[in-house]
């Protein structure tokens, strides 16, 4: 490996780090690109180090967009079906021919960057010292927090990595979904899964495959892993939605519309539940009780009811704390959260007085 490419990878990376980009790069995604084909001439012992703090331009958004937009483009242009997916990309539809070989493209982008992910051997299985180690990736600094508080069981060994492995993880196995490839699909968002406890995102999706294959069983554990750490309204919304699902298929129809109504109070999206709740209501022959707070407890052994409460007492504490440290943006953003778990009048009091400039040093 050169010296001259070990500096120059070094001194991106620090510029990334303390945030003092070179005038020349000057833009952050360009100083990525940089150290993004630095990558493979560098000693791998820096990358390492490096990868511990900076993403090294791996993403998933890069990956796809390796791949010909052209067709996108076109489908755009003519109006066609084109939706953002998770990712945060447009895409057209999977299952038109004339779009096959870009979602393939695509995928094979994504296995290039894995594959480049191992071949730089960014997480050893063990230290310096022989320990083993394994490895996290938080989408922000909560996910963090609900980690280390309620799933970490040796905190010593695991360590916190910037490169988003497993959103590559993740893109890949929605888009093998999108592809009726869920065989496939399952087994890389289960492996999606073990890099980020805390993505309720990839949770959902890992669900996804499991709904499509029939494993309902594990539909219903992987929905429980994710209500634990969810900590928006939409996400919890969608653990009961999901919980609807499972025992639509158990044809417990009652039980069904109770977790639909569940779902309601915490995202009141008509258009959401309206195919599952007229499903529900066909098959259950107007035998629909309204739901109660006795019929619900009767539920509480196979289900959770509301959010999880370590969950929101982790949200609460995490809002004192901006609060007390007048970060106010971010602030704002986690105390609605809590707001839509909870509606608490003294938190939506805090984010009227934040909005209003009058929280401040």
């Amino acid at each position: 490996m050169g010296n001259k490419e070990n500096e120059e990878f070094s001194k991106l990376v620090e510029s990334v780090r303390f945030k003092t980009y070179d005038k020349k790069y000057s833009f952050y995604d360009e100083t990525l690109n940089r150290i993004y084909k630095l990558l493979p001439k560098v000693d791998k012992k820096l990358v390492r180090e490096a990868s511990s703090f900076c993403s090294l331009g791996i993403d998933p958004n890069r990956a796809v967009e390796e791949a010909d937009w052209q067709p996108v483009k076109q489908a755009m242009r003519k109006g066609g079906d084109v939706s953002i997916n998770p990712i945060g990309i447009p895409i057209p539809p999977a299952d038109e021919d004339e779009y096959k070989d870009l979602w393939e493209r695509r995928v094979d982008c994504l296995m290039k960057q894995i594959k480049l992910c191992e071949e730089l051997e960014l997480f050893p299985e063990h230290d310096d010292d022989g320990n083993p180690v394994s490895y996290q990736y938080f989408d922000n600094d909560f996910c963090e927090r609900i980690f280390g508080m309620l799933l970490s069981e040796e905190k010593d060994t695991v360590r916190r990595t910037a490169v988003p492995y497993p959103r590559l993880l993740f893109a890949l196995g929605f888009m093998l979904i999108e592809l009726n490839n869920a065989d496939e699909a399952e087994k890389v968002l289960a492996e999606a899964t073990g890099w980020n406890l805390t993505d309720t995102e990839t949770l959902f999706e890992y669900s996804e495959a499991q709904k499509r294959r029939g494993d309902f069983d594990g539909f219903l554990e992987t929905t429980k892993r994710a209500w634990m750490v969810s900590y928006t309204a939409e996400a919890v919304a969608r653990c009961f939605r999901n919980f609807a699902f499972y025992f639509a298929e158990k044809k417990e129809w009652q039980k069904a519309y109770a977790c639909l109504c569940l779902s309601t109070s915490y995202v009141n999206d008509e258009e959401k539940i309206s195919d599952e709740l007229q499903y529900i209501q066909e098959n259950a022959k107007g035998r629909l009780q309204d739901v109660t707070d006795e019929m619900l407890e009767s539920y509480s052994d196979e289900i959770p009811l509301g959010a999880n409460p370590d969950v929101i007492e982790l949200l609460q504490g995490y809002c004192e704390e901006l609060y007390g440290t007048y970060e106010n943006r971010k602030c704002l953003e986690y105390m609605q959260h809590l707001y839509d778990l909870t509606e608490d009048a003294e938190v939506k009091k805090r984010m009227k007085e934040i909005k209003s400039g009058k929280h401040k040093k």
